[in-house]
């Protein structure tokens, strides 16, 4: 009964434009706990004995690298396995290695990857805006164990959208370098790549 219920989210990413690691977020959209036992990436796996996201919380798994994969493999697909045997596939699937940086493929979302080297929860303030008024504003946050956190965004059109990111712990609002960053969703269903933001202190 209990594996019919669990279900989550998985969000695959890369800790920069030309990283040779990824993150992985893990949404939990259910009323039980649910320990993550394997991350794949193809035929690659990654085995944890500690992760676990909380019920209708989050976690994030941090660095797992892939440099190996990026010489023989210019697809990648992620996966995640439970505890309790559930796979789980990335929502970004499949992330594209060109040869120089990585390109997305999940749609028409706007993809924000923030990295921080500031200790402690931190609370971030994420505004797109784009094609006819588009405008949304969205929070994320970043747990203390964590060193980057991802949202998607999803926009209605293609097109040339901002990103602007604060860091609103406290009621700060500062803005993350750089400032702002752009993302172009040109061709339909495929946005060009991602958004990163920095935060050094």
């Amino acid at each position: 009964m209990e594996r019919v219920q669990e279900r989550i989210d998985v969000f695959a990413y890369p800790l920069n434009s030309s990283s040779d690691c990824l993150s992985v977020y893990i949404k939990n959209k259910c009323a039980l706990d649910v320990k993550i036992v394997r991350v794949w990436a193809n035929n690659r796996y990654y085995e944890f004995s500690n992760v676990t996201a909380s019920a209708m919380d989050n976690c994030s798994i941090q660095n797992l690298n892939v440099s190996q994969l990026k010489v023989t493999d210019t697809l990648l697909l992620v996966k995640v396995t439970s505890v309790r045997g559930k796979s789980y596939s990335s929502v970004t699937n499949p992330l594209f290695w060109n040869g120089t940086s990585w390109v997305g493929a999940i749609g028409l979302y706007v993809q924000v990857v923030i990295e921080s080297a500031r200790q402690g929860m931190q609370k971030y303030r994420v505004e797109v805006t784009g094609p006819n008024g588009f405008n949304k504003a969205s929070n994320v946050i970043k747990a203390p164990h964590e060193n980057s956190v991802f949202l998607s965004v999803q926009v209605p059109y293609e097109g040339h959208y901002e990103i602007t990111v604060r860091n609103v712990r406290g009621g700060g609002g500062t803005l993350l370098d750089p400032i702002p960053s752009f993302q172009d969703i040109d061709f339909e269903y495929n946005p060009k790549g991602w958004s990163y933001c920095y935060e050094t202190q």
